[in-house]
């Protein structure tokens, strides 16, 4: 009994903190860090947090390889179609930060999501609001590939990160951006 109460006590906390411990959402933490410390995203305002919308994107063959410069293997490029074939809910794929969270009911000033402004309704300063893809993996489960679709202006962009494994930590190997116009 003690330990079935240690271990719902854990994940009360890991709930309430926003810790995960799941691969998929250490896999997007590190591109999410990676991606809200770039300067070449065009962002709305450098500073301002990464909203993040509350489902993810379903992917189709295609979508973010033209022009690609980082080298993904088909075996992965089929597992991100696979694996996002359907939108599911975007909050069990995030780990706390200070750099991004869950758009909020009153974020959107009442305007439909496509038409995001430069600023929540409370005045707080947005960086760029983004849809994840749930991650990709090689079969030896060393390599991974996540796409996160994101605004620069009223236009659509995507990110596609390349990261491998080293024991319990991810780190991007690669990334590329498509801007769309």
């Amino acid at each position: 009994m003690r330990a079935y109460t240690t271990a719902v006590t854990l994940a009360i906390i890991c709930v309430l903190c926003g810790c995960s411990g799941s691969r998929d959402a250490d896999v997007i933490a590190a591109a999410l860090e990676h991606f809200t410390a770039r300067t070449d995203t065009m962002p709305y305002h450098e500073n301002g947090v990464t909203l993040i919308e509350t489902q993810t994107q379903k992917w189709v063959p295609g979508m973010g390889d033209s022009g690609a410069k980082c080298e993904v293997s088909q075996e992965l490029l089929d597992g991100l179609v696979a694996r996002n074939d359907a939108r599911q809910p975007a909050a069990p794929l995030l780990i706390r930060s200070k750099s991004w969270r869950l758009v909020q009911p009153d974020d959107m000033k009442g305007d439909p999501p496509i038409l995001w402004q430069d600023e929540t309704s409370a005045g707080e300063p947005v960086r760029t609001v983004v849809q994840l893809s749930m991650p990709a993996y090689s079969e030896r489960g060393d390599s991974a590939v996540v796409m996160l679709s994101f605004r620069w202006s009223i236009h659509g962009a995507i990110a596609r990160y390349v990261l491998e494994s080293s024991g319990d930590d991810w780190r991007v190997q690669c990334s590329d951006l498509f801007f769309y116009v």
